[in-house]
């Protein structure tokens, strides 16, 4: 028998797929990064759905907050907006707290509408 919990999920919103998917992703990916000491930069490419609709639903958003280190259940409403505003105005996404990477919100994240990956 399924609960309530089995269906809704502790999401920053607005769209599930499109916020918490990239988040989570974006956070398994910083995870295996982590074993890397020589990384300078990040870049994120989206392609399909999110590439068209991301911006409106907060891909990007869940992105930053993925990266470093946060998922939909480790952070508040108050402290998206402040970790998202940090990183637009500084440039930079925290890795546990201990190493700063260059990240440029506008440019880091790429909105590929022309590109369609094979298999997807």
């Amino acid at each position: 028998m399924y609960s309530i919990f089995d269906i809704f999920k502790v999401s920053i919103g607005p769209s599930s797929s499109h916020t918490m998917g990239p988040m989570i992703a974006a956070k398994h990916f910083r995870d295996l990064l982590l074993k890397s000491n020589d990384l300078d930069r990040i870049q994120a490419r989206l392609y399909g759905s999110l590439a068209y609709t991301g911006k409106a639903h907060g891909s990007n958003k869940g992105i930053v907050l993925g990266l470093e280190g946060f998922t939909p259940e480790t952070i508040t409403t108050q402290e998206i907006k402040k970790r998202v505003s940090q990183v637009k105005k500084s440039g930079l996404i925290k890795f546990l707290n201990q190493k700063s990477i260059s990240f440029n919100v506008e440019k880091d994240i790429v909105f590929d509408t022309k590109t369609a990956p094979k298999g997807h």
